[in-house]
């Protein structure tokens, strides 16, 4: 089915809240010091698996992670980390899932943009069965507050031109996008 004049496609999805689980993550055992330099230990512990791990995930350049300080490791014991990008720095809530130093992260403020891509160029071939490439910047995008906006080329098959504006609708990733006339 073709449809030859859409004048707008909307759709609101979550995509790309960074979020993964890491188990057998060394941050325990430090009884012989003080606790005060536990703290420290601990919470470089978390910021240098975070470090790692993100720049895997993203596939861009974390310049700095600084987590809040960490007495000691406890289940369910929330950290609240703040990461800094060539692009900005966004918030990620740690949770510690044991005692041994296992932990989940999300992020708030960041959208994973391949994601976003993937997902415009989909619901875009799902709802018109026209086949469409989204390009919307840089690998990551970091907003401060629901309502902003940017924009993403959308080129169809045939060449055709026109822009996705892309609105944030949550702090946890989830956003509008509206596309016009696509053919």
């Amino acid at each position: 089915m073709k449809i030859t004049n859409l004048v707008k496609i909307e759709k609101i999805a979550t995509v790309s809240l960074l979020s993964i689980c890491l188990t057998g993550v060394a941050i325990a055992g430090f009884s012989d010091t003080s606790v005060a330099q536990q703290k420290s230990r601990y919470s470089k512990a978390i910021e240098g698996v975070l470090k790692t791990k993100l720049q895997q995930q993203l596939g861009v350049p974390v310049k700095s992670v600084n987590c809040q300080n960490l007495p000691k490791p406890e289940a369910g014991k929330i950290v609240n980390c703040n990461v800094l990008t060539t692009p900005g720095n966004f918030g990620v809530q740690v949770t510690l899932t044991n005692a041994n130093g296992g932990m989940k992260y999300a992020s708030r403020g960041l959208l994973v943009v391949p994601d976003l891509e993937r997902f415009i160029q989909s619901s875009i071939k799902e709802k018109t069965g026209i086949q469409a490439n989204a390009e919307c910047g840089d690998k990551i995008r970091v907003f401060r507050q629901v309502g902003e906006t940017f924009n993403c080329q959308v080129t169809t098959a045939k060449g055709k031109k026109t822009q996705a504006v892309v609105t944030i609708a949550g702090m946890d990733g989830k956003f509008r996008y509206v596309v016009n006339k696509l053919n």
